[in-house]
C-alpha cells in the first residue's frame, strides 16, 4: 500500500522534525538537479571534444595528401633540373 507524501508526515512526531525532514528532502532534490546538470555538461563537453578530434584528424589527413600531391607534381621539375646540372 502506497501512501501519499502528506501521509508520511503523520509518522513523524514533531513539527520541528517534519520541517527538518522537508529541508533535507529539498537539499537532496537540489543536489540531484545539480548532479544531472553536471552530467549533461560533461557529456556535452565530451561530444565537442570528440568532434574536434575528428576535425583535427581530417585536417591532418588532408594536409598529408596535399603535401604528397605537391611533392609528386614537383618531381618532374626537379628531375629536369638535375639532368641539366649533369650535362
Amino acid at each position: 500500500m502506497l501512501l501519499e507524501p502528506e501521509e508520511y508526515l503523520n509518522f513523524v512526531p514533531a513539527d520541528a522534525e517534519r520541517a527538518l525532514i522537508l529541508e533535507r528532502l529539498e537539499v537532496q532534490i537540489s543536489e540531484a538537479k545539480d548532479l544531472e546538470f553536471s552530467r549533461k555538461d560533461v557529456l556535452e563537453r565530451m561530444d565537442k571534444w570528440q568532434a574536434a578530434l575528428e576535425v583535427e584528424s581530417w585536417l591532418e589527413e588532408y594536409n598529408r595528401v596535399r603535401a604528397i600531391r605537391l611533392l609528386n607534381s614537383r618531381i618532374p621539375d626537379l628531375q629536369k633540373k638535375q639532368t641539366c646540372l649533369w650535362l
